[in-house]
C-alpha cells in the first residue's frame, strides 16, 4: 500500500507531544484473577513502578471501609507499556485494591465489574415480569448479586433486586410484575468488594410488553383451502393485504396443508401464526423460478408455530432487507421468529448431476454460502425454539441490535454457514449449529457487511456446534477485512479527541470517511495498547469517541481498521471442525472460557495483516479443554502475531491462558514468527494441564515477555519462567 511510504515522511514531521508522564497510566488489567495468580497490567509510563501494593477488600456494599495493610508484591518484566505480578497465594478470593509505585498514586480495583452490555427480555429494555441480563467480566461472583433501579421521575423509591441466575460473565434479574414503566438509572454490585465496586449501568427502561392488534383473519375465511392441491397464494395474499389495510393484526391458519407458488409478504405489525407447527405446512412447490424470499417483512412482525417446506428455493425468511435502496434509512425492528420448522432443499428429489451443479451454482449467486434459511436485519430480533434446515446459509444476522437467538437447531447447507455481521448487542444460547452437508462449513461474527467495519457485545453461551468438514471447517470465527491507514500521527488536539494523520495534505487518505466507527489502534510507541472508535473523519484527521488516555511521540504508530470487541464465547462444544475457535484479525476484550473441543484444531487468536494491520487484544482462554485432538495433527491452544513488513509492532498483545486442560494430542503456542520484529508481546500462560504431549507449550522467538508458571505437563508441575 502507498501509505506504508508514508511511514517515513511522518517521522520527519515536527509531532506534538508531551513530556513523559511522572504519573503512570494505566489502559487495561487482566481479570478475573484469583490467588496465586499473575495480573498482566497495560498503560504507559509502568517502567517506573518497582512495587506493587495489593489489598483484599471487605464484602460490604454499603462501606467504602478503608483495606487493611496491603502486601508488597515486586513486578516482573517491566516495560513502559506493560508489568505483571502475582496475587499473593495467602489471600482469599474477592476484589482486590492496586496501587502501582512507592506512594501509591495510581489504583485500580481487579474482579469488580466491567459491564460489556446490558438486554433485555424486550431487546433494548425490560417489560414488568420480565428480566434483564448483564454482561461482561465478574459480573457475579456470589449469589449475592444485585442490581439497583432508582427510577428517574416520581415513580417510587429505588428498589434492589437479587440475580436469578449468575455466572462470572452474566446475570440475569428477574423484573417485578408491578414494576411500574418508566426510565431508571441502574447499577450493579457482583457480591464481592465495597461500597466502591458498584458499576453503572446506565440507564434502563421498563416498558410494556406491545400487543399485536386485535384484529385476527382466518385464512380458511379468504378461501385457503389448506388441502394440499389446490394454490392457497391468492387466499393468503388477500389475507395478508386487508391486515396492511386495517393496520395489522394476526392471519390464523388452522391445521392443514397450504400449497404457495409465489412470495407472501407480512406488513408491519402483522403476525402470521399456525395452529400448531405439526400440524400445518405452507409448501412451496420445485418452483423454476422461484421469489428472491418465500416470506417476507420490512419490520415489526412475527412468525409463529408453522412448518415452512420448499423445494427449489432461494431465501426462506427474509426480515429488514426492504426498507429501501438506502440500508440506513430505516432500522427495522421487533421481528420475531418463534416455533417454526423449515424443511427446505434445492436438491430434493431425482436431480442428475449436471441439474445439481446448475442449482448449486444458481445457490452461489446469493453468497458463497447460498441462500440464507433466515436473514434478518434490525433492532429486537428474537428466534426462539426455531429447527431451520434449508440448502445454503443457515442464519444472516446483518447489524442485529439487541438480538436473541436461543433454544434452535441450525443446520448449515451445501456450502453453507452461519453469520452474524456488525452486531452490538446479541445473545446466542443454546443452539445447535450442524452441518448439513459433506461441505457445510461453520461460521461466527464479524464485519463483513456492506456498510460495518465494527461489532460489539456478542455472548456465544452453551452452544454446541458439530461436523463443519467444508471450506475452511472454522466453527467459530471472527472476520472482517480491511481497514483505511496504517502510519503516524502528526497532532493531536488539547482535548486528545481530534488528531491529524501525517499524511500530505495534497495527497490525503483514499476512503478513510468508510471507517467512520472502526478502530483506532496504537500500534507502537508513545501510548501503545490504546484502542478507540472513530467518530467521525474530515480530510485527514480522524475524531474518536473517546479521548487519548495519553500522549504520544514520533514512535508512534496507529492502525484505523476494522474493530470487533466484548465478545464471550462460554461454555459451547465442539466436534469435528477445522478450529473451534478462532479471532482472525481485530479483536479486543474477547473471552473464550470454558469450552470443550473434540477432533478441532483447538482455540486461537491472531494478529495478522488482513487487507490492513488488524490487531488481537487482551483476549483470555480461561478454563478450556481439548478433550481430544485433531484428526490429523496437535489441536492447539494458541496466539500468533503474524507479522507482514514494513510493520514491527507486536499484533498479538495482552493475551491470558489460564486453567486450561489439554487431555491428549494438543499443545500450547506461542507464535510470533519474527525474532527482529516479534509479533507476539505480553503473554501469562499459567495453571494449565497438559498431557501426552511431546512438545507441550512452544514459545518461538518471535514472542517476547511471554511468563509460564504452574502449569501442570504430565502431573508435574514447571516452576516459572519468563521470555526476554
Amino acid at each position: 500500500m502507498r501509505l506504508f511510504a508514508l511511514v517515513a515522511f511522518a517521522a520527519s514531521l515536527l509531532v506534538a507531544h508531551e513530556p513523559v508522564m511522572a504519573t503512570p497510566t494505566v489502559f487495561w488489567a487482566s481479570d478475573p484473577v484469583g490467588p496465586d495468580e499473575t495480573v498482566l497490567v497495560v498503560g504507559d509510563g509502568l517502567g517506573q513502578v518497582g512495587t506493587v501494593r495489593v489489598w483484599r477488600l471487605a464484602d460490604s456494599p454499603e462501606i467504602a471501609a478503608p483495606p487493611a495493610q496491603g502486601v508488597d508484591v515486586v513486578p516482573v518484566q517491566v516495560s513502559n507499556e506493560s508489568l505483571k505480578f502475582t496475587i499473593p497465594k495467602e489471600m482469599a478470593q474477592g476484589v482486590f485494591r492496586i496501587a502501582l509505585g512507592s506512594d501509591g498514586a495510581v489504583s485500580f480495583d481487579l474482579n469488580a465489574p466491567t459491564v460489556y452490555w446490558t438486554q433485555g427480555d424486550l431487546g433494548s429494555a425490560s417489560s414488568p415480569d420480565g428480566w434483564l441480563r448483564v454482561f461482561g467480566r465478574n459480573i457475579a461472583r456470589t449469589v449475592e448479586t444485585v442490581i439497583r433501579l432508582k427510577p428517574t421521575k416520581g415513580l417510587g423509591n429505588e428498589i434492589t433486586l437479587r440475580a436469578s441466575a449468575t455466572s462470572i460473565w452474566d446475570a440475569t434479574f428477574k423484573i417485578p410484575l408491578n414494576l411500574p414503566t418508566g426510565a431508571y438509572s441502574a447499577r450493579l454490585w457482583n457480591g464481592q468488594g465495597d461500597a466502591d465496586g458498584w458499576r453503572d449501568l446506565g440507564m434502563w427502561r421498563v416498558e410494556a410488553k406491545s400487543a399485536w392488534p386485535q384484529l385476527i383473519l382466518n385464512a380458511k375465511a379468504f378461501g385457503a383451502t389448506a388441502d394440499g392441491s389446490h394454490d392457497d397464494t391468492s387466499a393468503l395474499s388477500g389475507a395478508l393485504q386487508v391486515l396492511a389495510n386495517k393496520g395489522g393484526g394476526t392471519l390464523f391458519l388452522p391445521r392443514g396443508y397450504y400449497r404457495v407458488s409465489g412470495k407472501l409478504t407480512l406488513p408491519p405489525n402483522t403476525r402470521l401464526r399456525g395452529e400448531d407447527r405439526t400440524l400445518v405446512r405452507l409448501i412451496w412447490p420445485d418452483l423454476l423460478t422461484p421469489p428472491l424470499a418465500l416470506l417476507e417483512g420490512s419490520s415489526d412482525f412475527a412468525i409463529e408455530d408453522v412448518t415452512l417446506v420448499a423445494s427449489n428455493h432461494a431465501h426462506i425468511i427474509s426480515g429488514g432487507f426492504s426498507s429501501g435502496p438506502d440500508d440506513r434509512a430505516a432500522e427495522p425492528q421487533n421481528i420475531t421468529l418463534r416455533n417454526i420448522t423449515v424443511r427446505a432443499s434445492m436438491y430434493r428429489g431425482h436431480l442428475t448431476p449436471d441439474q445439481v451443479g446448475d442449482r448449486l451454482k444458481a445457490a452461489l449467486k446469493f453468497s458463497t454460502g447460498g441462500p440464507d434459511t433466515v436473514r434478518l436485519r434490525g433492532r429486537d430480533i428474537v428466534v426462539e425454539n426455531c429447527d431451520l434446515y434449508g440448502s445454503g446459509r443457515s442464519l444472516y444476522l446483518e447489524r442485529p441490535r439487541s438480538a436473541r437467538v436461543a433454544h434452535n437447531k441450525l443446520y448449515n447447507g451445501r456450502w453453507g454457514w452461519y453469520s452474524v455481521s456488525g452486531a452490538d448487542g446479541v445473545i446466542f444460547e443454546d443452539n445447535d449449529v450442524m452441518g448439513a452437508d459433506l461441505q457445510s462449513t461453520g461460521g461466527g461474527i464479524n464485519t463483513l457487511g456492506k456498510l460495518e467495519m465494527f461489532a460489539q457485545n456478542v455472548a456465544f453461551l452453551h452452544n454446541r456446534f458439530a461436523m463443519m468438514t467444508g471450506w475452511d471447517q472454522e466453527a467459530v470465527t471472527s472476520d472482517g477485512p480491511g481497514g483505511c491507514y496504517y502510519g503516524a500521527v502528526s497532532s493531536v488536539t488539547s482535548d486528545r479527541r481530534s488528531l491529524t494523520l501525517a499524511v500530505p495534505a495534497e495527497s490525503g487518505v483514499p476512503n478513510l470517511e468508510r471507517c467512520v466507527g472502526a478502530g483506532f489502534f496504537v500500534l507502537d510507541g508513545r501510548g501503545m495498547g490504546q484502542v478507540h472508535r472513530v467518530s467521525a473523519v474530515e480530510g485527514s484527521e480522524v475524531k474518536l469517541e473517546t479521548p487519548l488516555l495519553s500522549s504520544f511521540n514520533e514512535r508512534t504508530i496507529v492502525s484505523v481498521t476494522s474493530l470487533q470487541r466484548n465478545y464471550l464465547v462460554v461454555g459451547n462444544e465442539f466436534s469435528d471442525a477445522g478450529i473451534a475457535v478462532q479471532l482472525f484479525g481485530a479483536s479486543v476484550n474477547e473471552i473464550i472460557a470454558d469450552n470443550v473441543s473434540r477432533r478441532t484444531a483447538g482455540f486461537l487468536n491472531r494478529g495478522l495483516f488482513y487487507r490492513q494491520y488488524q490487531p488481537t487484544w487482551y483476549t483470555q482462554f480461561i478454563g478450556n479443554r481439548i478433550a481430544e485432538g485433531d484428526l490429523t495433527k496437535d489441536s492447539i491452544l494458541a496466539t500468533w502475531g503474524s507479522q507482514k513488513p514494513p510493520n514491527k509492532a507486536p499484533l498479538s498483545f495482552a493475551t491470558i491462558m489460564r486453567a486450561n486442560r489439554l487431555d491428549q494430542g494438543a499443545h500450547i503456542e506461542t507464535r510470533g514468527y519474527a525474532r527482529d520484529a516479534p509479533g507476539v508481546r505480553d503473554v501469562i500462560v499459567e495453571g494449565n494441564s497438559i498431557a501426552k504431549s511431546s512438545s507441550p507449550i512452544v514459545i518461538d522467538a518471535g514472542s517476547v515477555g511471554v511468563l509460564t508458571r504452574n502449569n501442570s505437563i504430565d502431573g508435574h508441575v514447571s516452576k516459572e519462567a519468563l521470555s526476554p
